[in-house]
């Protein structure tokens, strides 16, 4: 019998690619930036369950999305979906490099969550043991690597990332072989920093950008229309989990098991739409552009 979480029987781990700058925010606030992006308890960026589920839902036809999420909130019959999502959990983030452009940052914390959450739905493992080893012994001061000369510069070899951070390389050639089997497409960009450094990376990332709304008729700024907003660049990773369990519907006949609605949706969303979709807001000037993959469980 395989596994089962629950009503869940199936499931599919999925790596989420920022394609555009994303801003899935968290309404207006007073503060520096009129409109944050989601953050969870320890101040890195999320993509809420909610936010996912409901830009899903818009990719399915009405009967569909009605088997998959479940009635819509103005519904008369009341059932529980055969899907559960996951919040998307910060996987790496990319980062100016003073050599090389960009890189990947992830982190010893970042990756014990998405080790999680593969022993969770029984997925294969990615990480050896020798490579937690080496990433727990990494100091504040360094940042593992597996090519020392793409990104580094000097004597003794050293990156700079995001004009602030300077750091020391330890090269490691396991990290490839992970970024390889995650699919980044130059998997030398892909380099772990320690957890203490994290979140000002992270901070020093995000995008915060000004902008103003216009009077439509004489193209000027209207009063008070100025604000300023984040977003999480390109390249930005995340990972979920999608949850699949049988399908309840009983006033529309049919009758569907997890293995159904795991084809039904795996086949929308990643053979006819190829794993793209829109999350967040201004999807009308170009944000929230993303590629979904699915993750190898075996």
């Amino acid at each position: 019998m395989g596994l089962k979480i629950g009503a869940y029987e199936k499931f599919s781990l999925i790596l989420i690619k920022v394609l555009s700058p994303l801003h899935i925010g968290v309404g207006r606030v007073v503060g520096i930036v009129d409109l944050p992006i989601a953050r969870n308890g320890l101040g890195l960026p999320v993509i809420p369950a909610s936010s996912l589920k409901g830009a899903l839902r818009k990719c399915f036809d009405e009967e569909n999305a009605k088997i998959i999420f479940g009635p819509g909130p103005v519904e008369k019959e009341q059932y529980a979906g055969a899907i559960a999502v996951l919040d998307g959990y910060l996987l790496a983030i990319p980062a100016r490099s003073l050599r090389g452009v960009w890189i990947l940052a992830t982190s010893n914390l970042l990756l014990r969550r998405f080790e999680r959450l593969t022993r969770i739905v029984d997925a294969r493992e990615l990480i050896s043991e020798s490579l937690w080893k080496k990433m727990e012994q990494l100091k504040e001061g360094q940042i593992l690597v597996s090519s020392k000369k793409k990104l580094s510069f000097g004597d003794p070899p050293t990156i700079l990332l995001d004009e602030e951070f300077k750091l020391e390389p330890v090269e490691c050639q396991e990290l490839e072989k992970v970024a390889s089997l995650l699919g980044f497409e130059d998997p030398w960009r892909l380099v772990v920093i320690h957890d203490d450094i994290l979140r000002p990376l992270v901070e020093r990332s995000i995008l915060r950008r000004a902008r103003i709304r216009l009077k439509p008729k004489t193209k000027t700024v209207e009063t008070g229309a100025l604000w300023t907003e984040e977003e999480l660049p390109i390249e930005t990773l995340f990972i979920t989990c999608f949850l699949y369990s049988k399908a309840r519907t009983p006033s529309q006949g049919k009758r569907l098991n997890a293995d159904d609605i795991k084809k039904l949706v795996e086949d929308e969303l990643f053979n006819k739409r190829k794993g793209y979709v829109i999350f967040g807001g201004h999807e009308t000037v170009g944000r929230g552009l993303v590629k979904m993959n699915i993750l190898p469980l075996r």
